[in-house]
């Protein structure tokens, strides 16, 4: 025999709900605020992307495709301005660990096996946010160094304007040949 709910569960219920809805929007906004401050350490010509831009990322469904705006183009401002300081070693200062990311929220929508691509995406965020920061903690350090080359587009085909790689080996010094003696006979 089915009884019934007691009197009061359902409004248990919705406040649980509620709750967690909240919590995890709490989450978001915490991640988002991230994100705006790593972004806002940039100096604005070296910004891909400006700061307030992040929050779209609070709009449903939009944000599946702004991520995958958001999340490269703040790895490339963290590439331009320490390439526009001569630092290298960056590498792509996990662009692809954010394209990645994009790619792993956008299909975590598809039933069935969303959560996977879900899980593996929490992941590739935590991965980002500790890449970004610990970019950002450099950036005092870079502020003391020239500037080798400016603006957003410091690193074209992934090198600063100024890069030349070096000579392998020093051009060798041009003898001049003198013309044989004239035979004597």
């Amino acid at each position: 025999m089915n009884t019934p709910p007691p009197p009061g569960t359902d409004l248990v219920e919705l406040a649980i709900g509620a709750l967690a809805i909240l919590f995890l929007l709490g989450i978001l906004v915490l991640i988002l605020y991230l994100l705006y401050d790593a972004q806002r350490a940039i100096p604005p010509e070296y910004r891909h992307v400006e700061p307030a831009q992040v929050w779209l990322l609070l709009i449903p469904l939009f944000n599946l495709v702004w991520n995958f705006f958001v999340y490269p183009q703040i790895a490339d401002s963290y590439r331009s301005y320490f390439y526009s300081r001569g630092r290298f070693d960056v590498g792509d200062a996990g662009k692809s660990v954010g394209l990645w990311f994009s790619i792993c929220s956008a299909s975590s929508i598809i039933p069935c096996v969303g959560f996977i691509p879900a899980l593996i995406g929490l992941i590739l965020l935590i991965v980002f946010l500790i890449r970004i920061y610990g970019l950002k903690s450099q950036l005092p350090q870079l502020a003391t160094m020239p500037v080798i080359s400016a603006g957003p587009h410091a690193a074209p085909g992934g090198f600063p304007v100024t890069y030349a790689p070096p000579a392998p080996f020093p051009p060798a010094p041009v003898v001049e040949q003198q013309p044989p003696p004239p035979p004597q006979g």
